[in-house]
């Protein structure tokens, strides 16, 4: 799947069949009107595009607004790819987008995407003051050559089916409603941190996960999970979205207890997929309750999973290190662009031994634009050793705002102070190389200089 960040300036070198929206969840109905949208390309020999809009243009509309979404801008780019969209533009929302009439903005779609249909759900409008309603693109489209396909409202076992709908129901902590709703597990990615280390002491170790600003979180309550690791292991695991009242906690926190598991994984990414909720969050009335009570949810989740007991093993790493003559050289996977880059990063502070094991002290935002997806990471490596150096900070998390093909915008979290470690001196561009993986996913082969 080809990807744009905003119209070409040259006509694209095929007609498209095209189809807008912001297709949060890519769940169900979305995945039959794709599913329409291919079927009608491959028919008049055109290309498959949807053009998405990014920002949410609610949060430019009404600053300060912060739209919780059902996956990142990489996982509904992956979503889509796997249902053979050829063209993906990922389009930049912006006051003057908002004021843009509706046929200049046709008028461009048509010209620059080549758009010969346009397929769009029965309540859709664009542009300024959402004037282009159907009848309006309608008559747009005799007027400038191009034909509109409603797609009706898609319901699913009786029910129509809306991204909000959806939100609301992991938000109220109805993950096999989303389930049935999404066609899979609502799933939330996030880091591995520092925590209070509280569940090893009585037994059951936990991770603490950390996701990203923009994550929907699910309604507090305990919950059985599957748990993805590393370069793709996969663990049952009883997940708690909550405040551990039973610890006098106060903040939302998100631990896992991952089963038949063995290993550190402090820094490392992981995403969770939430198959059921086993009960609501409660405080007990001291720690003997709450082991008693933990070991029935781990045969509940078990149960609930299909996950009989297994030998405890640890995660496939997320990186390699390759022999090398002085300097150090790795290959790093990553379920998609966001993960590569952010495991790259983390790769590179794990080789000088940063302490990911601590609670993160300093943010720091990191801007970066280059001529391609190789270059990128280069340089995104290269500035994060340079605050390193000029900062005196080790970076321990990683959150991206935006991620292009040759730009980005991230925040970098960690810790002050300095590496005792070899020092890493730059980032080279000797072998660099990002590629696919027949797994799925992306690896690259990076060289540092020591």
């Amino acid at each position: 799947m080809k990807r744009l960040y905003d119209l070409p300036e040259k006509p694209y070198p095929k007609e498209t069949v095209l189809t807008i929206g912001n297709f949060d969840g890519v769940h169900r109905g979305h995945q039959e009107l794709i599913k329409l949208v291919v079927k009608r390309a491959r028919e008049l020999g055109a290309d498959a595009a949807v053009l998405t809009f990014h920002p949410h243009p609610l949060e430019i509309l009404k600053p300060g607004t912060q739209v919780k979404r059902l996956n990142s801008q990489e996982e509904r780019a992956e979503l889509l790819a796997s249902l053979g969209i050829d063209l993906l533009v990922m389009y930049p929302f912006t006051r003057e987008t908002a004021q843009t009439s509706a046929r200049d903005f046709v008028a461009a779609l048509k010209e620059r995407l080549r758009m010969r249909e346009l397929w769009v759900g029965p309540d859709f409008a664009l542009g300024r003051n959402r004037e282009g309603n159907i009848e309006k693109l309608r008559e747009l489209g005799r007027e400038l050559g191009f034909e509109v396909r409603v797609f009706p409202t898609f319901v699913w076992q009786g029910q129509a089916i809306h991204s909000t709908d959806i939100r609301e129901m992991v938000s109220s902590g109805r993950v096999e409603e989303a389930h049935e709703l999404l066609g899979r597990p609502y799933r939330l990615s996030g880091q591995v941190v520092a925590g209070a280390r509280r569940g090893k002491k009585i037994g059951f170790p936990t991770i603490n996960i950390s996701p990203c600003p923009g994550h929907l979180m699910p309604a507090t309550g305990v919950y059985a999970a599957w748990a993805v690791i590393g370069d793709g292991s996969r663990y049952p695991a009883v997940v708690n979205v909550g405040r551990r009242p039973t610890f006098g906690g106060n903040g939302i926190v998100v631990e896992a207890h991952l089963l038949d598991f063995v290993g550190d994984v402090y820094g490392w990414e992981v995403e969770l997929w939430f198959h059921k909720r086993l009960r609501d969050e409660k405080k007990f009335p001291g720690v003997d309750a709450l082991v008693e009570q933990i070991g029935k949810d781990i045969e509940a989740a078990r149960e609930a999973l299909g996950a009989p007991p297994s030998d405890p093993r640890p995660p496939k790493p997320f990186f390699r290190e390759l022999e090398h003559t002085a300097d150090w050289e790795i290959v790093v996977f990553g379920r998609n662009y966001e993960s590569l880059f952010a495991n790259a990063a983390r790769a590179m502070f794990m080789l000088i031994q940063a302490p990911f094991d601590r609670p993160t002290e300093v943010s720091r935002e990191v801007k970066v634009s280059a001529f391609d997806r190789e270059s990128l990471l280069v340089k995104w490596l290269g500035e994060l050793l340079y605050f390193q150096e000029v900062k005196e900070e080790l970076y321990t998390r990683f959150c991206f705002d935006s991620l292009t093909d040759t730009s980005l915008a991230a925040t970098a979290y960690g810790v002050q102070g300095r590496s005792s470690m070899a020092h890493i001196k730059a980032v080279t561009y000797h072998d660099v190389a990002i590629e696919p993986r027949q797994s799925g996913g992306y690896e690259a082969r990076v060289l540092f200089d020591t």
